[in-house]
């Protein structure tokens, strides 16, 4: 019996995926079980692959046709260039969150490179981490609730050999005086920011990850009350907090921070997506 070629072998994949991203799903997923690069499948297509191959490509194949995330099933993601262990029980890193960090290594940058960054609900740690590896001398405290996901921030630290990164758990909600942090010069986050109502509503995709990570109470806010009310009294004096956001939430932002002067930046794809605010202005 004839094996399958790479190429026939993504034709099939994409096929079972379905949707406008499947061939780019099914190359990714031929890479994982290959343990080869994009550059080799694109020069590969008439290799033909073992029957072992052919059984573990499909077996992803059908994980991903049922809505897993391709993330989850690879393991492993990109963000800001760096590699970040992903998997059930930590948020995605998303590109449009790249603009958060980018943000925070810039505040750095204008500090002359050093200070205390606090990164609040870091999740698998993508926005601490890449802040702590691009700026070398800054110290970040990367504070996170769940098991799950600060397994996964211990990892990634691990994984990017950032030694100016301390992990904390900590509820945010707790503040920042219960874990004695240091006050910082910079605080970050990417809360849950979902109003509870509207998760039924999301693609498929976005029910395996963690509803902990998304669901920001009845209208989306209560993480961001809290960063207001706990944590920028925290700051130092000039510090800057910034913060994702939803896409249609920078109004609301700036009723919760009305005595603040409210800065609001697009992501990639010309949504509202974060929002700056400097202690004293």
């Amino acid at each position: 019996m004839s094996r399958k070629t790479i190429r026939e072998a993504i034709k099939g994949s994409a096929a079972l995926i379905g949707g406008e991203d499947a061939r780019f799903d099914a190359e990714c997923l031929l890479t994982s079980v290959l343990k080869k690069d994009m550059a080799y499948i694109a020069a590969s297509s008439e290799t033909e692959l073992s029957e072992k191959e052919e059984k573990e490509l499909f077996e992803l194949t059908k994980r991903r046709a049922e809505g897993e995330p391709l993330q989850y099933i690879l393991g492993e993601w990109e963000f800001m260039g760096l590699p970040f262990k992903v998997g059930k029980g930590v948020l995605i890193p998303r590109q449009e969150t790249e603009l958060a960090a980018e943000l925070t290594i810039d505040a750095v940058k204008k500090r002359g490179g050093v200070g205390v960054v606090i990164d609040v609900c870091s999740g698998s740690g993508c926005i601490g981490i890449s802040t702590a590896y691009y700026e070398k001398n800054a110290s970040v405290y990367a504070v996170e609730k769940y098991d799950e996901a600060y397994a996964y921030l211990l990892k990634n630290k691990e994984l990017n050999g950032v030694k100016n990164v301390t992990p904390v758990k900590l509820d945010m909600f707790d503040g920042p005086l219960k874990a004695g942090l240091p006050r910082p010069d910079i605080i970050v986050s990417n809360p849950p920011y979902i109003p509870e109502g509207e998760l039924p509503l999301l693609q498929r995709e976005l029910f395996y990850e963690p509803r902990s990570a998304q669901v920001g109470g009845a209208d989306g806010l209560i993480f961001y009350r809290a960063l207001y009310s706990l944590w920028l009294p925290y700051l130092k004096d000039g510090g800057v907090m910034i913060a994702e956001i939803g896409e249609d939430q920078a109004e609301k932002i700036k009723e919760i921070f009305k005595d603040k002067d409210v800065k609001v930046y697009k992501d990639i794809y010309g949504n509202d997506r974060a929002f700056t605010v400097t202690k004293g202005e």
